[in-house]
Protein backbone atom coordinates (compact mmCIF):
# COMPACT_ATOMS: atom_id res chain seq x y z
CA UNK A 1 0.00 0.00 0.00
CA UNK A 2 1.39 3.39 -1.08
CA UNK A 3 2.09 5.92 1.85
CA UNK A 4 -0.71 8.78 2.16
CA UNK A 5 -2.87 10.26 4.78
CA UNK A 6 -6.16 8.53 3.47
CA UNK A 7 -8.59 6.61 5.18
CA UNK A 8 -8.68 3.45 4.69
CA UNK A 9 -11.53 1.33 2.62
CA UNK A 10 -13.40 -1.40 4.28
CA UNK A 11 -11.61 -4.16 2.30
CA UNK A 12 -8.54 -2.51 3.67
CA UNK A 13 -9.65 -2.90 7.37
CA UNK A 14 -11.14 -6.36 6.83
CA UNK A 15 -7.86 -7.83 5.16
CA UNK A 16 -6.28 -6.80 7.91
CA UNK A 17 -8.72 -8.05 10.62
CA UNK A 18 -8.49 -11.44 8.38
CA UNK A 19 -4.79 -11.68 9.08
CA UNK A 20 -5.11 -10.76 12.76
CA UNK A 21 -7.91 -13.83 12.97
CA UNK A 22 -4.86 -15.98 11.38
CA UNK A 23 -2.62 -15.42 14.17
CA UNK A 24 -3.88 -17.66 17.35
CA UNK A 25 -7.07 -19.58 17.34
CA UNK A 26 -8.80 -16.91 20.02
CA UNK A 27 -8.65 -14.26 17.44
CA UNK A 28 -11.30 -16.13 15.64
CA UNK A 29 -13.39 -14.52 17.74
CA UNK A 30 -13.10 -11.04 16.79
CA UNK A 31 -16.06 -9.65 14.90
CA UNK A 32 -16.30 -6.14 14.64
CA UNK A 33 -20.44 -5.95 14.67
CA UNK A 34 -20.58 -7.55 18.17
CA UNK A 35 -17.71 -5.31 19.87
CA UNK A 36 -19.63 -2.59 18.98
CA UNK A 37 -22.71 -4.09 20.40
CA UNK A 38 -20.77 -5.31 23.74
CA UNK A 39 -19.04 -1.43 24.10
CA UNK A 40 -23.20 0.11 23.82
CA UNK A 41 -24.87 -2.16 26.14
CA UNK A 42 -21.95 -3.38 28.87
CA UNK A 43 -19.02 -0.81 29.07
CA UNK A 44 -21.91 2.20 28.07
CA UNK A 45 -20.51 4.97 29.56
CA UNK A 46 -17.24 3.34 31.56
CA UNK A 47 -15.07 5.33 28.90
CA UNK A 48 -12.41 7.42 28.50
CA UNK A 49 -13.82 9.50 25.80
CA UNK A 50 -16.93 10.22 28.92
CA UNK A 51 -13.83 10.23 31.75
CA UNK A 52 -12.14 13.04 30.02
CA UNK A 53 -15.52 15.15 29.39
CA UNK A 54 -16.07 14.81 33.22
CA UNK A 55 -12.51 15.88 33.88
CA UNK A 56 -12.75 19.36 31.98
CA UNK A 57 -15.93 20.07 33.38
CA UNK A 58 -14.89 19.47 36.99
CA UNK A 59 -11.62 21.05 36.45
CA UNK A 60 -9.87 17.29 38.23
CA UNK A 61 -6.80 15.76 37.09
CA UNK A 62 -7.18 11.92 36.46
CA UNK A 63 -4.62 9.50 37.22
CA UNK A 64 -3.67 6.48 35.60
CA UNK A 65 -1.33 4.20 36.71
CA UNK A 66 0.37 1.27 34.30
CA UNK A 67 -0.26 -2.29 35.40
CA UNK A 68 0.17 -5.54 33.62
CA UNK A 69 0.73 -9.31 34.42
CA UNK A 70 0.10 -12.71 32.97
CA UNK A 71 -2.66 -13.99 34.63
CA UNK A 72 -6.20 -13.20 34.21
CA UNK A 73 -6.80 -13.85 38.41
CA UNK A 74 -3.66 -11.56 39.03
CA UNK A 75 -4.91 -8.63 36.63
CA UNK A 76 -8.52 -8.74 38.26
CA UNK A 77 -6.36 -8.33 41.97
CA UNK A 78 -4.43 -5.97 40.40
CA UNK A 79 -7.54 -3.48 39.22
CA UNK A 80 -9.62 -4.06 41.48
CA UNK A 81 -7.19 -2.84 44.31
CA UNK A 82 -5.70 0.18 42.30
CA UNK A 83 -9.02 1.17 42.02
CA UNK A 84 -10.70 0.45 46.03
CA UNK A 85 -6.69 0.91 47.40
CA UNK A 86 -4.54 3.34 45.22
CA UNK A 87 -7.45 5.39 44.33
CA UNK A 88 -7.18 5.26 40.29
CA UNK A 89 -9.21 7.16 38.01
CA UNK A 90 -8.67 5.40 35.15
CA UNK A 91 -7.35 1.54 34.81
CA UNK A 92 -4.46 -0.26 32.45
CA UNK A 93 -4.04 -3.58 30.93
CA UNK A 94 -0.06 -3.13 29.65
CA UNK A 95 0.48 -5.64 27.28
CA UNK A 96 3.42 -8.20 27.56
CA UNK A 97 6.41 -8.06 24.74
CA UNK A 98 5.47 -11.79 23.07
CA UNK A 99 1.92 -9.64 22.22
CA UNK A 100 3.46 -6.79 21.21
CA UNK A 101 5.65 -9.16 18.60
CA UNK A 102 2.68 -11.17 17.87
CA UNK A 103 4.35 -13.72 19.41
CA UNK A 104 1.36 -15.84 21.05
CA UNK A 105 2.84 -19.14 21.48
CA UNK A 106 5.20 -17.88 23.60
CA UNK A 107 3.43 -15.82 25.38
CA UNK A 108 0.80 -18.63 26.30
CA UNK A 109 3.92 -20.92 27.25
CA UNK A 110 4.36 -18.16 29.70
CA UNK A 111 1.16 -17.64 31.22
CA UNK A 112 1.59 -21.85 31.90
CA UNK A 113 4.62 -21.44 33.63
CA UNK A 114 3.23 -18.34 35.33
CA UNK A 115 0.10 -20.32 37.10
CA UNK A 116 3.30 -23.01 37.88
CA UNK A 117 5.42 -20.72 39.88
CA UNK A 118 2.51 -18.16 41.19
CA UNK A 119 4.04 -15.28 39.77
CA UNK A 120 3.59 -13.62 36.59
CA UNK A 121 6.44 -14.67 34.32
CA UNK A 122 5.49 -11.97 31.47
CA UNK A 123 6.03 -7.98 31.74
CA UNK A 124 2.23 -7.45 31.09
CA UNK A 125 -1.18 -8.96 30.11
CA UNK A 126 -1.27 -11.26 27.48
CA UNK A 127 -5.28 -10.04 26.01
CA UNK A 128 -4.61 -12.45 22.83
CA UNK A 129 -4.07 -15.83 24.75
CA UNK A 130 -6.85 -15.21 27.29
CA UNK A 131 -9.46 -14.22 24.35
CA UNK A 132 -12.24 -12.13 24.40
CA UNK A 133 -13.78 -13.60 27.24
CA UNK A 134 -10.88 -13.57 29.74
CA UNK A 135 -9.89 -10.29 28.98
CA UNK A 136 -14.00 -9.38 29.96
CA UNK A 137 -13.65 -10.65 32.86
CA UNK A 138 -10.66 -8.19 33.57
CA UNK A 139 -12.39 -5.25 32.41
CA UNK A 140 -15.81 -6.32 34.12
CA UNK A 141 -13.60 -6.60 37.36
CA UNK A 142 -13.47 -2.70 38.00
CA UNK A 143 -15.80 0.29 37.70
CA UNK A 144 -13.70 2.07 35.87
CA UNK A 145 -12.78 2.44 32.44
CA UNK A 146 -10.01 0.70 31.25
CA UNK A 147 -7.39 1.11 28.46
CA UNK A 148 -4.53 -1.17 26.47
CA UNK A 149 -1.36 -0.26 26.77
CA UNK A 150 2.19 -1.48 24.73
CA UNK A 151 4.74 0.25 22.89
CA UNK A 152 5.37 -1.05 19.38
CA UNK A 153 5.29 -0.77 15.62
CA UNK A 154 2.68 -3.64 15.24
CA UNK A 155 0.06 -2.67 17.81
CA UNK A 156 -3.22 -4.17 15.86
CA UNK A 157 -3.77 -7.69 17.22
CA UNK A 158 -3.07 -7.01 20.88
CA UNK A 159 -5.27 -3.99 20.36
CA UNK A 160 -8.24 -5.43 18.59
CA UNK A 161 -8.38 -7.98 21.16
CA UNK A 162 -8.27 -5.58 24.27
CA UNK A 163 -10.83 -3.41 22.55
CA UNK A 164 -13.18 -6.56 21.93
CA UNK A 165 -12.45 -7.43 25.87
CA UNK A 166 -13.80 -3.86 26.55
CA UNK A 167 -11.13 -1.78 26.79
CA UNK A 168 -12.11 2.20 25.82
CA UNK A 169 -9.09 3.35 24.83
CA UNK A 170 -5.67 1.98 23.25
CA UNK A 171 -2.06 3.87 23.75
CA UNK A 172 -0.79 3.76 20.21
CA UNK A 173 1.67 5.83 18.23
CA UNK A 174 3.27 5.86 14.34
CA UNK A 175 6.27 7.90 15.15
CA UNK A 176 7.64 7.95 19.17
CA UNK A 177 7.03 3.89 19.14
CA UNK A 178 8.57 3.02 15.84
CA UNK A 179 11.74 5.38 16.36
CA UNK A 180 12.00 4.68 20.52
CA UNK A 181 11.70 0.87 20.68
CA UNK A 182 12.10 -0.82 16.65
CA UNK A 183 15.63 -0.90 15.39
CA UNK A 184 14.66 -2.00 11.91
CA UNK A 185 11.32 -1.23 11.15
CA UNK A 186 10.59 1.76 8.70
CA UNK A 187 8.71 4.64 9.28
CA UNK A 188 6.31 4.31 6.18
CA UNK A 189 5.30 0.43 7.83
CA UNK A 190 5.01 1.76 11.18
CA UNK A 191 2.40 4.95 10.30
CA UNK A 192 0.61 1.56 7.85
CA UNK A 193 0.18 -0.01 11.06
CA UNK A 194 -1.30 2.47 12.82
CA UNK A 195 -3.74 3.70 10.19
CA UNK A 196 -5.08 0.16 10.65
CA UNK A 197 -5.60 0.77 14.51
CA UNK A 198 -7.09 4.26 14.00
CA UNK A 199 -9.18 3.11 11.54
CA UNK A 200 -10.58 -0.03 13.99
CA UNK A 201 -11.03 2.64 16.44
CA UNK A 202 -12.84 4.78 13.70
CA UNK A 203 -15.19 2.34 12.33
CA UNK A 204 -16.11 1.03 16.11
CA UNK A 205 -17.40 4.62 16.87
CA UNK A 206 -19.21 4.73 13.43
CA UNK A 207 -21.24 1.50 15.12
CA UNK A 208 -21.87 3.51 17.84
CA UNK A 209 -18.96 2.39 20.72
CA UNK A 210 -16.76 5.47 21.98
CA UNK A 211 -13.33 4.51 22.05
CA UNK A 212 -10.42 6.78 21.97
CA UNK A 213 -6.59 6.74 21.39
CA UNK A 214 -4.22 8.20 23.31
CA UNK A 215 -0.84 8.92 21.76
CA UNK A 216 2.35 9.15 23.37
CA UNK A 217 5.05 11.70 22.21
CA UNK A 218 8.46 10.02 23.09
CA UNK A 219 8.97 6.86 25.05
CA UNK A 220 12.94 7.49 24.98
CA UNK A 221 13.31 7.64 28.50
CA UNK A 222 16.03 10.50 27.87
CA UNK A 223 15.14 14.19 27.58
CA UNK A 224 13.31 15.46 24.59
CA UNK A 225 13.65 18.92 23.04
CA UNK A 226 10.37 20.40 23.66
CA UNK A 227 9.06 20.94 19.83
CA UNK A 228 10.13 17.34 19.08
CA UNK A 229 7.64 16.16 21.34
CA UNK A 230 4.86 19.23 19.80
CA UNK A 231 5.26 17.94 15.91
CA UNK A 232 4.51 14.35 17.04
CA UNK A 233 1.22 15.59 18.78
CA UNK A 234 0.55 16.93 15.64
CA UNK A 235 1.20 14.58 13.19
CA UNK A 236 -0.21 11.54 15.67
CA UNK A 237 -3.43 13.72 15.90
CA UNK A 238 -3.76 14.08 11.68
CA UNK A 239 -3.33 10.75 11.30
CA UNK A 240 -5.62 9.38 13.39
CA UNK A 241 -8.33 11.85 12.66
CA UNK A 242 -8.43 11.17 8.92
CA UNK A 243 -9.08 7.43 10.40
CA UNK A 244 -12.24 8.73 12.02
CA UNK A 245 -10.97 8.84 15.72
CA UNK A 246 -12.78 11.02 17.60
CA UNK A 247 -11.28 11.01 21.03
CA UNK A 248 -7.78 11.82 21.42
CA UNK A 249 -5.43 12.27 24.06
CA UNK A 250 -1.74 13.56 23.39
CA UNK A 251 0.69 12.17 26.36
CA UNK A 252 3.39 14.86 26.86
CA UNK A 253 6.37 13.25 28.50
CA UNK A 254 7.82 15.66 31.02
CA UNK A 255 11.76 16.72 31.19
CA UNK A 256 11.13 17.66 35.39
CA UNK A 257 12.13 21.41 34.19
CA UNK A 258 9.15 22.69 35.36
CA UNK A 259 9.07 25.89 33.47
CA UNK A 260 9.67 24.41 30.34
CA UNK A 261 7.16 21.21 30.75
CA UNK A 262 4.41 24.08 31.69
CA UNK A 263 5.63 25.78 28.42
CA UNK A 264 5.65 22.78 26.17
CA UNK A 265 2.09 21.32 27.48
CA UNK A 266 0.53 24.67 26.66
CA UNK A 267 2.18 24.85 23.39
CA UNK A 268 1.40 21.02 22.48
CA UNK A 269 -2.14 21.82 23.02
CA UNK A 270 -2.42 24.84 20.80
CA UNK A 271 -1.02 23.28 18.25
CA UNK A 272 -2.92 20.00 18.06
CA UNK A 273 -5.93 21.92 18.61
CA UNK A 274 -5.25 24.06 16.10
CA UNK A 275 -4.17 21.76 13.29
CA UNK A 276 -6.88 19.26 13.88
CA UNK A 277 -9.75 22.33 13.52
CA UNK A 278 -7.65 23.45 10.25
CA UNK A 279 -7.72 20.46 8.45
CA UNK A 280 -11.89 20.05 8.84
CA UNK A 281 -11.28 17.93 12.50
CA UNK A 282 -12.71 20.61 14.63
CA UNK A 283 -15.49 17.45 16.17
CA UNK A 284 -12.37 15.73 17.70
CA UNK A 285 -12.31 16.12 20.84
CA UNK A 286 -8.83 16.07 22.39
CA UNK A 287 -7.71 15.64 26.09
CA UNK A 288 -3.99 16.21 26.83
CA UNK A 289 -1.91 14.37 29.87
CA UNK A 290 1.83 13.89 31.04
CA UNK A 291 4.11 11.04 31.86
CA UNK A 292 5.91 11.53 34.51
CA UNK A 293 9.71 11.15 34.19
CA UNK A 294 10.17 7.84 31.72
CA UNK A 295 13.80 7.80 32.30
CA UNK A 296 15.71 5.83 35.25
CA UNK A 297 14.25 6.10 38.65
CA UNK A 298 16.10 5.94 42.06
CA UNK A 299 15.87 2.66 43.78
CA UNK A 300 14.84 4.14 46.95
CA UNK A 301 11.21 4.45 47.19
CA UNK A 302 11.34 7.37 49.48
CA UNK A 303 13.45 9.03 46.58
CA UNK A 304 11.06 7.62 43.41
CA UNK A 305 7.74 9.25 45.40
CA UNK A 306 9.54 12.57 45.54
CA UNK A 307 9.87 12.58 41.76
CA UNK A 308 6.97 11.32 41.15
CA UNK A 309 5.00 14.01 43.42
CA UNK A 310 7.26 16.79 42.00
CA UNK A 311 5.91 15.89 38.18
CA UNK A 312 2.39 15.95 39.55
CA UNK A 313 2.57 19.65 40.61
CA UNK A 314 3.65 19.89 36.92
CA UNK A 315 0.96 18.83 35.78
CA UNK A 316 -1.21 20.83 37.45
CA UNK A 317 0.62 24.01 36.74
CA UNK A 318 0.12 23.06 33.12
CA UNK A 319 -3.54 22.22 33.14
CA UNK A 320 -3.28 18.98 31.99
CA UNK A 321 -6.49 16.73 32.27
CA UNK A 322 -4.88 13.18 32.96
CA UNK A 323 -1.50 12.29 34.63
CA UNK A 324 0.16 8.78 33.94
CA UNK A 325 1.58 7.72 37.27
CA UNK A 326 4.60 5.51 37.81
CA UNK A 327 5.39 3.72 40.95
CA UNK A 328 7.48 3.87 43.87
CA UNK A 329 9.50 0.77 42.66
CA UNK A 330 10.26 1.73 39.09
CA UNK A 331 13.69 1.79 39.87
CA UNK A 332 13.66 -1.90 40.94
CA UNK A 333 11.74 -3.14 38.33
CA UNK A 334 8.25 -4.33 37.40
CA UNK A 335 6.38 -2.78 39.76
CA UNK A 336 3.92 -4.65 42.54
CA UNK A 337 0.40 -3.82 43.23
CA UNK A 338 1.95 -2.06 46.60
CA UNK A 339 4.26 0.11 44.54
CA UNK A 340 1.68 1.29 41.73
CA UNK A 341 -0.61 2.30 45.11
CA UNK A 342 2.07 4.13 46.24
CA UNK A 343 2.61 5.87 43.39
CA UNK A 344 -0.99 6.46 43.17
CA UNK A 345 -1.29 8.30 46.70
CA UNK A 346 1.76 10.49 46.34
CA UNK A 347 0.28 11.60 43.16
CA UNK A 348 -3.28 12.28 44.19
CA UNK A 349 -1.27 13.89 47.46
CA UNK A 350 0.82 16.37 45.57
CA UNK A 351 -2.67 17.21 43.03
CA UNK A 352 -4.61 18.17 45.95
CA UNK A 353 -1.79 20.38 47.55
CA UNK A 354 -1.23 22.22 44.21
CA UNK A 355 -5.17 22.55 43.06
CA UNK A 356 -5.95 26.16 42.45
CA UNK A 357 -2.16 27.31 42.18
CA UNK A 358 -0.82 28.68 39.42
CA UNK A 359 2.63 28.78 37.86
CA UNK A 360 3.28 32.87 37.75
CA UNK A 361 3.11 34.47 33.90
CA UNK A 362 6.47 35.92 33.84
CA UNK A 363 8.47 36.67 31.00
CA UNK A 364 10.50 33.70 30.74
CA UNK A 365 7.94 31.48 30.47
CA UNK A 366 6.36 33.63 27.59
CA UNK A 367 9.65 33.07 25.88
CA UNK A 368 9.99 29.49 26.66
CA UNK A 369 6.49 29.27 25.00
CA UNK A 370 7.45 31.62 21.97
CA UNK A 371 10.60 29.74 21.55
CA UNK A 372 8.42 26.25 21.43
CA UNK A 373 6.14 27.72 19.19
CA UNK A 374 8.80 28.58 16.79
CA UNK A 375 10.54 25.61 16.47
CA UNK A 376 7.72 23.29 15.76
CA UNK A 377 6.29 25.85 13.26
CA UNK A 378 9.72 25.17 11.75
CA UNK A 379 9.59 21.57 11.49
CA UNK A 380 5.68 20.89 10.47
CA UNK A 381 6.28 23.39 7.56
CA UNK A 382 8.87 21.45 6.67
CA UNK A 383 6.90 17.91 7.12
CA UNK A 384 3.82 19.57 4.85
CA UNK A 385 6.23 20.68 2.19
CA UNK A 386 8.09 17.93 1.95
CA UNK A 387 5.00 16.16 1.43
CA UNK A 388 3.20 18.31 -0.73
CA UNK A 389 0.53 18.49 1.82
CA UNK A 390 0.48 14.75 3.02
CA UNK A 391 1.35 14.82 6.65
CA UNK A 392 2.22 11.05 6.33
CA UNK A 393 4.19 11.23 3.47
CA UNK A 394 5.68 14.32 4.81
CA UNK A 395 7.14 12.93 8.05
CA UNK A 396 8.51 9.87 6.84
CA UNK A 397 10.69 11.60 4.31
CA UNK A 398 11.56 13.93 7.05
CA UNK A 399 12.96 11.62 9.39
CA UNK A 400 14.71 9.91 6.56
CA UNK A 401 16.46 13.84 5.73
CA UNK A 402 17.00 14.42 9.43
CA UNK A 403 14.76 17.27 9.07
CA UNK A 404 13.08 15.94 11.52
CA UNK A 405 14.32 13.45 13.99
CA UNK A 406 14.15 11.93 17.46
CA UNK A 407 16.77 12.25 20.65
CA UNK A 408 18.94 8.84 20.95
CA UNK A 409 16.29 6.77 18.71
CA UNK A 410 17.27 3.02 18.40
CA UNK A 411 15.45 3.14 14.60
CA UNK A 412 18.24 2.70 11.61
CA UNK A 413 16.00 5.31 9.95
CA UNK A 414 16.62 7.90 12.72
CA UNK A 415 19.62 10.51 11.02
CA UNK A 416 21.04 11.13 14.55
CA UNK A 417 22.97 14.26 14.03
CA UNK A 418 20.78 16.40 16.69
CA UNK A 419 22.25 16.49 20.30
CA UNK A 420 20.26 17.62 23.32
CA UNK A 421 21.46 18.83 27.09
CA UNK A 422 20.72 20.72 29.58
CA UNK A 423 21.25 24.24 30.15
CA UNK A 424 22.24 25.17 33.77
CA UNK A 425 18.41 26.11 34.72
CA UNK A 426 17.61 23.15 33.68
CA UNK A 427 15.89 23.15 30.40
CA UNK A 428 16.84 20.97 27.50
CA UNK A 429 18.05 22.70 24.60
CA UNK A 430 19.94 21.79 21.37
CA UNK A 431 23.90 21.44 21.46
CA UNK A 432 23.55 20.51 17.88
CA UNK A 433 20.33 20.43 16.24
CA UNK A 434 21.78 19.01 13.15
CA UNK A 435 19.42 19.13 9.99
CA UNK A 436 16.34 20.74 11.97
CA UNK A 437 15.09 23.48 10.27
CA UNK A 438 15.74 26.24 12.24
CA UNK A 439 17.26 29.47 11.14
CA UNK A 440 19.97 30.73 12.61
CA UNK A 441 19.07 32.85 15.30
CA UNK A 442 17.12 29.67 16.71
CA UNK A 443 20.71 28.15 16.77
CA UNK A 444 22.10 30.82 18.42
CA UNK A 445 19.61 31.46 21.37
CA UNK A 446 20.19 27.95 22.51
CA UNK A 447 23.72 28.03 22.34
CA UNK A 448 23.79 31.14 24.45
CA UNK A 449 21.56 29.31 26.93
CA UNK A 450 23.74 26.94 27.25
CA UNK A 451 27.11 29.22 27.69
CA UNK A 452 27.39 28.79 31.30
CA UNK A 453 27.31 25.16 31.01
CA UNK A 454 29.51 24.99 27.98
CA UNK A 455 32.41 27.02 30.37
CA UNK A 456 32.99 24.48 32.63
CA UNK A 457 33.98 21.57 30.47
CA UNK A 458 36.96 21.41 27.48
CA UNK A 459 34.78 19.36 24.87
CA UNK A 460 31.23 20.91 24.42
CA UNK A 461 30.23 16.90 24.21
CA UNK A 462 31.26 16.35 27.47
CA UNK A 463 27.47 17.82 28.48
CA UNK A 464 25.90 15.23 26.75
CA UNK A 465 27.68 12.56 27.95
CA UNK A 466 27.33 14.40 31.45
CA UNK A 467 23.44 14.36 30.91
CA UNK A 468 23.32 11.07 30.21
CA UNK A 469 25.25 9.79 33.16
CA UNK A 470 22.82 11.60 35.51
CA UNK A 471 20.26 9.77 33.91
CA UNK A 472 21.15 6.48 34.71
CA UNK A 473 22.54 7.47 38.23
Amino acid sequence: MELSNRRLGDDELKRELDRLRGLWPTFRELDLDEMAQYHRDVVGTRTFADAYRRARAQGAVLLQPRFGVATIEAQEEGVRVLETEGGADLQTMSSDTYSRREEFAAAADAVRLSHEKGRSMLNGFPAGVHGIAGTRRVTEATTLPISGRGATGSPQAYCAMMLAGGATEFNGSALAFVMNVEARMTVPAAIRNTQYLDRLLGRLTELGARPAKESSTIVSGTIVPPAIAVVCGVVEVLLAAEQGVKYHCVAYPVNSSVMQDIAACRVMREFCDRYAREAGHADVEIAYAIHQWLGPFPEDRSRALGRIAFDSVTGVYAGVDKIIVKSSEEGLGTPTNQGNIEGLRATRQAVDLARGQAFPETAALAEECEQIRKESQAILDAIFELGKGDVAVGVAKAIELGTYEFPYSVNASNCGRMLACRDAAGAVRYLDSGNLPFDRATRDWHRAKLASRLKTVADEYELVIEDIRALIR
